[in-house]
């Protein structure tokens, strides 16, 4: 995709390329003004890095954190679109990030103001046709980092909902204190008993097209005997957190917290709820 600058871009000096494997320490808050953003230190270089980019504590991919320094009207390839910015090439070769709201499709370059401010406002991550492209490849486990850290009550963006779709993965989280959401590849909701304290307050069973089987079916029993496509629920029994699931689908879990992710606060005592992802074609037919 060509892209045209709007706005000069001065960029906050030049850094290495920093390998797969770096460690990453992640020295404040979210930024305020760029969601899955955080300030960190890398090797002694202070810079900002997407959420994304971090497994473990250490980089997931090689990243440069080096922004291009462009003039209004110059003309760039975008390579890559990450939470609102882009890595984006010159037209001297030079590449790095430069933030969306800086440029607009070179097709729209001549629009109005009006027209201006919707796009910078759809170029970043809400664009949806750039998120799932950028996404496309994405893996279980890269998708429920994405999710990680969310707030209690979150729900999934659009854009996530339509990219689990088109991946075919199932997310599975506690609603309200007698209720199971299933968003994503499957669209069901299971209940459950609140009030079995030390014990799975429920077990929900799905055949292998990824439909909710009735607890008073053969079938769902059949299903509980054999442990097939089983996932027991816990509320407030499970490691101090509200919610829990365990289940033999292969899956990958992600945390949420009351009032979001709190670096400070992180280990497993404070999280809220630990939900589960797993993809639609793991259920055992």
């Amino acid at each position: 995709m060509k892209i045209k600058v709007i706005q000069d871009h001065l960029g906050e000096g030049q850094f290495p390329a920093f390998p797969v494997g770096t460690k990453v320490e992640i020295t404040g808050d979210e930024c305020a003004e760029f969601r899955h953003w955080f300030p960190c230190n890398l090797e002694g270089h202070d810079t900002y890095i997407p959420e994304s980019f971090i497994d473990d504590g250490v980089l997931a991919r090689e990243y440069n954190p080096t922004e291009l320094v462009q003039k209004m009207g110059d003309i760039l390839t975008v390579r890559e679109i990450v939470n609102a910015w882009l890595v984006a090439e010159n037209e001297h070769g030079q590449v790095g990030w430069i933030p969306a709201e800086a440029v607009v499709s070179l097709d729209d370059a001549n629009c109005t103001a009006t027209e201006l401010a919707e796009l910078k406002k759809r170029f970043g991550i809400d664009k949806q046709e750039e998120f799932l492209k950028v996404n496309a490849n994405i893996t279980l486990k890269e998708f429920a980092q994405m999710l990680h850290g969310r707030a209690c009550d979150f729900s999934l963006t659009p854009d996530e909902l339509e990219l689990a779709k088109q991946k075919g993965f199932v997310v599975v989280y506690g609603e309200s204190d007698d209720r199971v959401e299933f968003v994503g590849a499957i669209s069901a909701e299971g209940h459950t008993n609140p009030l079995a304290k030390n014990s799975p307050a429920g077990i929900l069973a799905l055949s292998g097209a990824g439909e909710l089987l009735d607890e008073d079916s053969i079938t769902y029993k059949e299903h509980i005997k054999q442990n097939r496509n089983a996932i027991k629920i816990f509320y407030f029994s499970k490691d101090g957190l509200s919610w829990a699931f365990e289940t033999d689908i292969p899956h990958e879990t992600f945390l949420t917290y009351e009032g979001g992710y709190d670096e400070d606060f992180a280990d497993i005592d404070c999280g809220h709820s630990r939900c589960v992802v797993f993809a639609l074609s793991s259920l055992k037919k």
